[in-house]
């Protein structure tokens, strides 16, 4: 029985090591800047953000290391709350074996699903921000995920 409890318990931990991707980060504590962004382990990724002010923009890169060209999608959305004017800012892709594409699919009530096309070894970069000074609030997160497949609004 001890043998069974103590083989369960390292499969356990070998999983949560292996999926730690799976759960949402916070967002760097501020000053996250160009030079020190936020870092996208892999698709399937997402981090949890706020932004203290209106001033305050949040940065985000992932480097397609896969070997080979990918299709992904970035989400940005409010899951308290979607009446707060927020989104994704800018995104950039470069580097890499060929020239990136980004497109925004859609954009509604502080939600957005873009479809990026990634070079092998090219960056992603992206920023978010607020775009209304008055509807700024410090307590109310958003969502950006690096997903494989799209997100419908």
């Amino acid at each position: 029985m001890k043998r069974k409890v103590v083989t369960v318990l390292a499969a356990f931990a070998v999983f949560m090591s292996l999926t730690s991707s799976a759960f949402a980060r916070p967002a760097l504590p501020e000053p996250d800047s160009a030079s020190n962004p936020n870092i996208f382990y892999g698709v399937g990724d997402y981090f949890t953000g706020t932004f203290a002010n209106f001033d305050d923009i949040d940065y985000f890169q992932w480097t397609n290391d896969t070997g080979s060209a990918r299709t992904v999608f970035l989400y940005f959305w409010q899951p308290n709350y979607t009446t707060l004017n927020y989104g994704i800012n800018s995104v950039g892709i470069s580097g890499g074996s060929a020239p990136g594409a980004s497109t925004r699919l859609w954009s509604a009530n502080g939600r957005e699903n873009w479809q990026l096309y990634v070079p092998a070894g090219a960056k992603v970069t992206v920023t978010t921000r607020s775009y209304t000074y008055s509807g700024t609030d410090p307590s109310v997160p958003y969502e950006l995920l690096l997903n494989s497949g799209y997100t419908p609004q």
